[in-house]
């Protein structure tokens, strides 16, 4: 959406317009006189309907700029709640108590905007799409429900004249446009039916003023909407990779082309319609859009987490633990771009000294230790990771004690030193990894160890090089898993490890060389 209120310069313009023809009128004959007072009629009705349109655009810019400022006070209380859950595990595991309550701060009140249009004057409050954790929670009431599929039937109704399947992929494209909308924190509205009913955005709309003055969908887009919604809360992926605009670049202006159609079109992810009738949606993002928080859907039961895309980040229902596991390393995977920020940048390095800290270290990503000859090198803070990404979920000590070395937390589980341990050790021989374990490996001169031989060799030497990732994501039918580690090429990163028909891990590969899995470190939660 421009900065700049796009009506100004045209308002400015047929002012101008009517205030030369007035000045014409004063001079003119009676029957000039009439042709321009009529004429002046006419400007001044399109003046009317321009400034309208300017105090809709006002008004939407001011939604932006409220859910901009919600956003920064979601962000700094999501920060007050790790500092205090840190504070919390840090007073177990030296022994204390807390003495005061150490709660999350309370989120803000629900913002309310207010949208007021020449038709009707409505009030949406964001009490359907809440931040939870690190993703968004987005529950489909009925009237939401009532909402898609009013607004779905009058973008692409009509589509029906093209193909049972075109009507079917635009009811269900609109449908995901408007879920990815409404987790899109920063551009668009926080609710299904704010995000609906959003100035400029849903043609039908725009004269109506809001979703309610549609008719009532039809018995066929309803049953549409209906499956789609089921199959998504069913672990179904999106089929949008996360997009947010759609357009008909036939009826669209030429500096909604210039600005964002024409890229969208160029870089379309769906296309349903008849292009060759000028009747067709192309679906995409604008530039510099970006992509919807990681989110789950609440219609009846409740999704996976979905990742920015649509994606599910595991082949399993999530919930609790498992699922904010998931979703806070998925949102440190993007916030070092998957590899593409170093330890070292500003403000990663930064990031890094809050995975040291939350293991009581004074160390960042800038920190360098000064070898006997003279070297300096980083300490490898992989574990520190994992210990941090744990702590955000709450575990106490009993459960998880952080480490700066990942054969510690290990051997923590060996020798059954937890009352109530978070993970059990696995065989990975035998037992398929799933999402929320860690994958167990040894490094250097330990990287050819399998289960048994670290067992021998940490009641022997209490130590050996290794390196743990967690598991994000099984696909059986490509044969692989996802896993995200701190301190892979010096930053987070996700790998692709191999796995056979029954899910269970094939032998690494490095250099051309196979090597064993140590363990697979099963979550015990869901």
């Amino acid at each position: 959406m421009p900065t700049q209120n796009p009506f100004l310069d045209e308002i400015d313009r047929v002012v101008t317009a009517i205030i030369e023809l007035k000045m014409e009128q004063a001079s003119a004959d009676s029957g000039q006189a009439a042709a321009i007072a009529a004429e002046v009629a006419a400007k001044t009705q399109v003046i009317n309907a321009l400034q309208s349109q300017s105090e809709d655009w006002r008004l939407q810019r001011l939604d932006v700029v409220v859910n901009d400022l919600r956003a920064l006070a979601e962000t700094e209380l999501a920060k007050q709640a790790r500092l205090s859950a840190r504070l919390r595990a840090l007073l177990v595991r030296v022994g204390g108590a807390p003495t005061v309550a150490l709660e999350p701060p309370s989120p803000p009140p629900p913002v309310t905007t207010t949208t007021t249009t020449k038709a009707t004057s409505t009030t949406t409050s964001s009490t359907n799409a809440e931040f939870v954790g690190l993703h968004v929670r987005i529950e489909i009431t009925p009237q939401d429900f009532d909402a898609l599929c009013r607004v779905s039937q009058s973008e692409v109704g009509h589509f029906a004249k093209h193909g049972t399947g075109q009507l079917k992929g635009g009811v269900e494209a609109v449908v995901e446009t408007v879920i990815n909308r409404t987790a899109h924190k920063k551009l668009f509205r926080n609710t299904v039916q704010g995000v609906i009913d959003q100035p400029f955005q849903f043609s039908a709309i725009n004269p109506l003023g809001t979703w309610s003055k549609l008719p009532t969908a039809s018995a066929n887009v309803t049953a549409i909407v209906q499956d789609y919604l089921e199959r998504r809360v069913g672990g179904a992926a999106g089929f949008l990779r996360g997009a947010t605009h759609f357009l008909n670049p036939h009826l669209s202006s030429a500096t909604a082309l210039a600005e964002w159609g024409n890229f969208v079109v160029q870089n379309a992810v769906a296309e349903f319609g008849n292009n060759a009738k000028k009747d067709v949606h192309f679906h995409g993002t604008a530039p510099g859009t970006g992509l919807p928080e990681p989110h789950v859907l609440i219609f009846g039961k409740t999704s996976p987490v979905f990742d920015g895309r649509g994606k599910p980040l595991a082949g399993m229902i999530s919930t609790g633990l498992r699922s904010t596991l998931l979703a806070t390393l998925e949102a440190e995977l993007a916030f070092f771009g998957n590899g593409k920020h170093t330890e070292t940048e500003d403000p990663h390095f930064l990031r890094v000294g809050g995975y040291w800290q939350s293991i009581g270290k004074s160390l960042d990503g800038r920190t360098l230790v000064t070898m006997s000859d003279g070297s300096k090198i980083r300490p490898a803070w992989s574990a520190a990771f994992v210990s941090w990404a744990i702590m955000q979920q709450g575990v106490s000590s009993a459960r998880f004690k952080g480490a700066q070395a990942h054969w510690v937390y290990f051997n923590d589980l060996l020798d059954e030193n937890l009352a109530d341990p978070l993970f059990e050790v696995m065989n990975p021989a035998a037992y398929a990894p799933q999402p929320g374990d860690l994958v167990h490996y040894g490094r250097g001169t330990a990287a050819k160890f399998d289960l048994a031989a670290a067992k021998t060799f940490l009641e022997a030497d209490s130590f050996y090089p290794s390196h743990s990732d967690f598991v994000v994501e099984v696909d059986l039918a490509g044969g692989t898993i996802k896993t995200i580690g701190g301190n892979v090429d010096n930053s987070v990163k996700a790998k692709r490890p191999k796995i056979g028909s029954d899910g269970l891990l094939k032998p690494r590969l490095s250099n051309g060389k196979t090597f064993p899995w140590i363990a697979i470190l099963r979550l015990k939660v869901v």
